[in-house]
């Protein structure tokens, strides 16, 4: 077995990418590459900072994420999340203004951050959840037209596989904003097309999922003759 339960991003993969890829790509994963935070990690790092009353320690050394940072965040114990480069700050620093004025922190303070939903066969995280509510944010420049968003990056499939994992016992929002200033901040409840369109998401993949987990293999290498085109031998 490659998985032992399907998760939204490999159901994104089995809708998206013919099943041999997906089971190569499991089978032979890309090696880690240590590299800048991106800028939407960024706005939510300090989100959560903000909203826990944690200092952001800023690094004045370098512009970039690099040696000298990194050591500066070990020799002085830091935990990574709270701490970003001069240059991160300035960039960020009206995102978070933004967000306060909007009343954005307000909302997710005091929600539990990344909690780990799962059941025998699924399993997800959430972005910010309470006993009554779960926020997924999304930092994009799509926040005007959301909606071809939801059905193109599979989010009626998170929605749904999350739903379902809370028994639909809490409500669910997408916290929408604007990754160009002003930053405009958008919570959007999904209509019940969303949902059905996400459940019959999961259960496709939930047929995709388990021919994955009976594949064998693409076989041995095998050669072939390859040739020039015509118009290249004269």
């Amino acid at each position: 077995m490659l998985k032992e339960r399907l998760s939204p991003s490999l159901g994104s993969k089995l809708l998206s990418q013919p099943i041999a890829k997906v089971a190569y790509n499991i089978i032979n994963p890309k090696p880690l590459r240590s590299a800048p935070a991106q800028k939407g990690l960024n706005f939510e790092g300090a989100l959560i900072s903000n909203q826990q009353k944690k200092p952001l320690n800023i690094f004045k050394g370098t512009k970039t994420r690099g040696a000298k940072f990194e050591q500066w965040v070990k020799e002085n114990e830091f935990k990574p999340e709270d701490c970003m480069t001069e240059s991160e700050f300035s960039e960020i620093k009206p995102f978070l203004s933004s967000m306060g004025a909007q009343g954005v922190i307000p909302i997710i303070e005091g929600m539990r951050y990344q909690e780990h939903l799962e059941s025998t066969i699924d399993h997800c995280f959430c972005d910010f959840s309470s006993d009554d509510l779960v926020i997924e944010m999304k930092v994009t420049s799509q926040a005007q037209d959301f909606g071809k968003h939801i059905a193109q990056m599979n989010y009626d499939l998170q929605c749904y596989m999350q739903m379902k994992l809370t028994n639909h016992q809490r409500e669910f929002r997408w916290l929408v904003i604007d990754a160009d200033a002003p930053h405009v901040a958008t919570l959007l409840e999904p209509h019940a097309d969303v949902m059905a369109s996400g459940e019959r998401k999961y259960k496709r993949c939930r047929e995709l999922f388990d021919r994955l987990n009976e594949y064998e293999g693409l076989g041995p290498i095998s050669t072939h003759t390859v040739d020039i085109p015509s118009w290249a031998k004269h």
